[in-house]
C-alpha cells in the first residue's frame, strides 16, 4: 500500500526506504530519523513574524516552525515570546489563552515584559519564569511592590495596618506592637579630647567611652534627634586623674547639680543623658561612679 507522509517539512514515501535509497542519509531512513527529532524538536519552539509591541496585556500572532509546521501549543500553556536577535533583551512572557492548532494562530495574554519597542522577529518558546520583573515595578501580586519609590511601596505594602516595620517622616524605623528582640546592641564609640574639646556625635553612637586625660572646657552633643523624637545616651569616662567637665548649658541635673568627677585613677564613672526637645534640654545623671 503506497503512502506519502510529511515530515519536517519533507515529503516522504515507501520509495524512500526501498532498495539502496534506504541507507541515503539525504534521501531515506537516515534523514526521515533526521527531520523526526526535528519535528520533535520544533514542537514546542516557534516563530512569527507579526508586528508586535513590548507591553502587558494581550497580544495576537501566528505561530509556525522554521520550516513552516504548526507547533504543538495549547491553551494554558506559559509561553516567552522573545525577539529573536536579541533574546535575552527583549522579551514578553505569559499565558496562551487560545490556540488554532490547524493555522498557528494564537492569543497570550502577556503578564511580565522586558525591553521595550515594536518588533517582527520574535521567536516562542514554552515555559519561562512568569514571574520574572520587567521594565516597570514588578506587582504586589507577583511578589513585588508595584511602585518604584519607598514611600509608594510602603502605601501599596499597606505596612501600617499590617503591623510590619515602617519608616516615619523623618527616616526613623517604627515597628508597631510588642517587640521582643532575642539580643540588643548599640553603637559604641571612643572619641578624644583633644585641647580642651569633645564631641559626642550622637549620629554614630549611642554609647561613648572616653579617657578623661585632661579638663573639657567645651562639650558638643552633636547631631540629636528632631525635635519630638526622644534619644538618649551613654557616656563612660575612664579617670586618670582629677579634672573637671564644663558641661552643656542645655543639661539639667537632679536638684540642679552636677555630680562631682571621681579623681581616682584607673576608676570609672558612668552617665546616662536624654532629650525630647531636639536637644535642647538634656536631662542627665549619674549611672555609676568611682567604679
Amino acid at each position: 500500500m503506497a503512502f506519502s507522509h510529511i515530515i519536517g517539512g519533507m515529503t516522504f514515501t515507501e520509495a524512500n526506504f526501498q532498495g539502496n535509497t534506504y541507507a541515503d542519509e539525504a534521501l531515506g531512513f537516515p534523514k526521515a530519523l533526521e527531520k523526526l527529532v526535528e519535528h520533535v524538536a520544533n514542537a514546542y519552539h516557534g516563530v512569527s513574524a507579526d508586528a508586535l509591541t513590548v507591553g502587558l496585556g494581550v497580544r495576537s500572532l501566528t505561530i509556525t516552525t522554521a520550516s513552516g509546521q504548526i507547533p504543538a501549543f495549547a491553551p494554558g500553556m506559559p509561553v516567552r515570546i522573545a525577539r529573536t536577535g536579541a533574546p535575552s533583551a527583549t522579551y514578553m512572557q505569559g499565558e496562551i489563552t487560545a490556540w488554532d492548532g490547524a493555522t498557528g494562530a494564537a492569543t497570550v495574554n502577556i503578564s511580565s515584559t522586558l525591553g521595550g519597542g515594536s518588533h517582527t522577529d520574535w521567536s516562542i518558546t514554552m515555559g519561562g519564569n512568569l514571574a520574572t520583573a520587567g521594565a516597570g515595578p514588578l506587582a504586589v501580586t507577583l511578589g513585588g511592590t508595584g511602585a518604584d519609590t519607598a514611600a509608594g511601596a510602603r502605601g501599596n505594602l499597606d505596612l501600617a495596618n499590617h503591623h510590619r516595620i515602617a519608616v516615619d517622616a523623618n527616616g526613623n524605623v517604627v515597628l508597631p506592637g510588642h517587640v521582643e528582640p532575642l539580643t540588643y546592641g548599640e553603637a559604641t564609640a571612643s572619641p578624644s579630647i583633644a585641647s580642651g574639646s569633645l564631641s559626642l556625635d550622637l549620629s554614630t553612637a549611642q554609647i561613648f567611652e572616653v579617657t578623661l586625660d585632661a579638663n573639657i572646657t567645651a562639650l558638643t552633643f552633636a547631631n540629636p534627634p528632631a525635635p519630638g523624637t526622644a534619644r538618649g545616651f551613654t557616656l563612660k569616662l575612664a579617670v586618670t586623674g582629677a579634672y573637671a567637665i564644663t558641661w552643656p548649658a542645655g543639661v539639667k541635673w537632679p536638684r540642679g547639680a552636677a555630680p562631682t568627677l571621681t579623681a581616682t585613677p584607673g576608676q570609672y564613672d558612668i552617665f546616662s543623658f536624654v532629650t525630647m526637645d531636639g536637644g535642647a534640654t538634656w536631662f542627665g545623671s549619674a549611672l555609676i561612679q568611682d567604679a
